[in-house]
Formats: C-alpha cells, sequence, structure tokens
C-alpha cells in the first residue's frame, strides 16, 4: 500500500479466520484446537490470541508447533494426541490436503468431532467437502475455506481501493472460479 510515497504492508489473513468465526460465537475464553502450523495456521493463531482464546496447535513436526505456541501464547501438541481436539469449542484445520501423508490423518480427526463444536477448514473447494459433510454428521457448525479468502480479501479491497467490498459479488466470481476449477 503506498501512502503518500510510504509502503505499508498489512496482512490481512488473520482476519479472513476471526471475521467468520465471530459470526458464530463469541470466541473469549473458547477452547480452540488448531491443525498444523504453517503460514495460515500462524494468522489463525494471531487472530485467536487477540481474542484471549485459550489455544492448542498441533502438528507433525512438534517444535513448529512449540515456536508457533509459544508466539501466540498457546500450547503445543504432537499430532499423536489429536483425540484432544474433542475437548475443543472450535477446530481450525490447516492441515494440507496435497500430501498423502496428510489425507490419511482426516478420518481419525472426524472421528473426535462432537456436536456442538465449530469446524473452520481453511482449505476450499472439493477437497474439503467430504471432510467438512462428515462434520456435520456428527452435529458440528462448518466454515470453509471460501469465508477465510472473502473475508480477508474485503478489507485488501478497501486498502486498496478506498471503497467498501462488494462482498456478494466477490463470493460469487469466486465460487464461479471454484466451479470452473480456476481458483487454486
Amino acid at each position: 500500500f503506498n501512502n503518500n510515497g510510504i509502503l505499508k504492508g498489512y496482512n490481512t489473513d488473520w482476519l479472513g479466520i476471526l471475521v467468520p468465526l465471530k459470526r458464530l460465537t463469541n470466541l473469549a475464553d473458547k477452547k480452540v484446537a488448531l491443525i498444523g502450523a504453517g503460514g495460515a495456521a500462524r494468522a489463525a493463531a494471531y487472530g485467536m490470541s487477540k481474542r484471549f482464546t485459550k489455544l492448542t496447535i498441533y502438528n507433525r513436526t512438534l517444535s513448529k508447533a512449540e515456536d508457533l505456541a509459544r508466539e501466540f501464547d498457546g500450547q503445543a501438541a504432537p499430532l499423536q494426541e489429536i483425540s484432544n481436539i474433542q475437548s475443543a469449542d472450535i477446530i481450525i484445520n490447516d492441515l494440507s490436503r496435497n500430501q498423502t501423508a496428510n489425507e490419511q490423518l482426516f478420518n481419525p480427526i472426524t472421528e473426535f468431532i462432537q456436536a456442538g463444536q465449530i469446524i473452520f477448514d481453511i482449505d476450499y473447494g472439493s477437497q474439503t467437502d467430504a471432510f467438512l459433510r462428515d462434520a456435520k454428521k456428527r452435529g458440528a457448525q462448518t466454515i470453509d475455506g471460501l469465508a477465510m479468502i472473502l473475508q480477508q480479501g474485503a478489507p485488501q479491497f478497501k486498502l486498496f481501493t478506498g471503497y467498501n467490498a462488494p462482498e456478494i459479488a466477490m463470493q460469487n466470481a469466486v465460487q464461479q472460479a471454484l466451479n470452473k476449477g480456476e481458483f487454486i
């Protein structure tokens, strides 16, 4: 963003996670299980730290979870302890579907989902459909990655144009691109 010759950078990814969750619940004191410790997980951890949640980060590489947890005042746990997500109020999944090893983890994750939980799968598109469908069958509320894309894109639009984002038009455009396979 260029402000009179001064360049400023903004990260709105955390808003893409925070806004959809805030539409469903008050986040203060909620137990949040964050699965994964990559870039989007960092945005989620930042957003959760701003809302005083009780954050536990699960990751294959425990040291990465520990680093992220330390930075955002959370706890870390290895993926082998994934059964503990059943006590969380909110589960945010940032586990990539692109890795065969990770694909095998989704069935066990689904087994621990409880009725009343909120499941936010940061991924989007057809690869998340089965996971979120299974979570709904277990009585969970679900949010897909499309919500994240739209809610992080809206503030970007405002930063670049000075106008409020046309969210419905944005949602329709993203959905059309997903349906055509044009959006990765």
